[in-house]
């Protein structure tokens, strides 16, 4: 029952921290580099929380926790630059829907690696969240080409590898070095995203926070962290099956309904088809 608990806390950090990205999005974008130097901040926030985090529990930093978490930082990283670089060089429905079927991997990780059991409704439950992130995406006329179809492909490797890296760490004998992975991780994408934001000379950089801004990227970084260090240790114990498509779906769910009550935007039939698509999705995953 607790770890259900967690897993609901869980998914409203994601879905706060979610909500506050969209905000930034809108507000305080001008073009690529500012979305990377928004995740730099964010990032080193959560670094900095997550020091804390690191000495309070005196966690150890052995080989392979710093290598694991050099890598799960790199994938965080390159997973949300291919997203980005896909959506900018081609549709977004199909761009969604390789990033949407990317928690296959983390899914399925479970049943291939772990012994972990896998009834018929659940796997359907993955396919039919699948089928809900393309929904709610729509259509677009918009042209495929190679490099698109390069970093769709990309976006779902990296991204999708997140949960098995997790796993991995969780059901290894340094699963009690959560802090230090998750503070190796978001040093290293705060590395790769400040270097990825940087400018030339010539060109001015305008700050992307201000004012109370500042304070919003505070509780974004604090729903940011709240969501790996529950997911991280829910990765050793929940059957993976339930755990990311919950984390994912039930994000994707309470956003929409954040969009719907909080921001007041419009729901289009086919975004509210999806969303009905999505619950019944929730519903395989968790009464079968």
């Amino acid at each position: 029952m607790t770890d259900y608990l967690l897993l609901i806390l869980s998914v409203f950090a994601n879905v706060t921290y979610s909500s506050l990205c969209n905000h930034f999005g809108k507000t305080a974008v001008r073009d690529t580099r500012d979305v990377f130097r928004i995740n730099f901040w964010i990032d080193v926030c959560v670094s900095v929380m997550l020091l804390g985090y690191v000495i309070v529990t005196g966690a150890g930093f052995s080989l392979f926790t710093v290598l694991l978490g050099l890598v799960f930082g790199t994938a965080t990283a390159l997973g949300a630059v291919c997203k980005l670089k896909a959506l900018e060089n081609g549709p977004m429905s199909l761009t969604v829907l390789f990033v949407t079927a990317s928690l296959a991997i983390p899914s399925f990780s479970g049943a291939l690696f772990w012994n972990e059991p896998l009834a018929f409704p659940k796997a359907a439950g993955v396919f039919v969240m699948i089928l809900a992130g393309y929904l709610a995406a729509g259509k677009s006329d918009a042209k495929t080409s190679c490099t698109w179809l390069a970093f769709c492909v990309g976006a779902f490797l990296f991204i999708g590898s997140v949960g098995v890296l997790q796993k991995v760490h969780q059901t290894s004998p340094y699963r009690e070095q959560k802090a230090s992975f998750l503070f190796v991780a978001f040093v290293t994408a705060a590395l790769i995203c400040g270097l990825l934001s940087l400018r030339p000379k010539e060109q001015r950089a305008e700050p992307v926070f201000k004012g109370k801004q500042w304070l919003l990227l505070a509780f974004c970084a604090i729903g940011l962290t709240l969501n790996h260090v529950i997911n991280l240790y829910l990765s050793g114990v929940m059957p993976a099956v339930i755990l990311y498509p919950m984390v994912n779906g039930g994000a994707t769910v309470l956003s929409v309904l954040a969009a719907l009550f909080v921001f007041r935007e419009k729901l289009t039939k086919p975004k509210m088809f999806a969303l009905l698509v999505a619950l019944t999705a929730l519903a395989l995953l968790i009464f079968f």
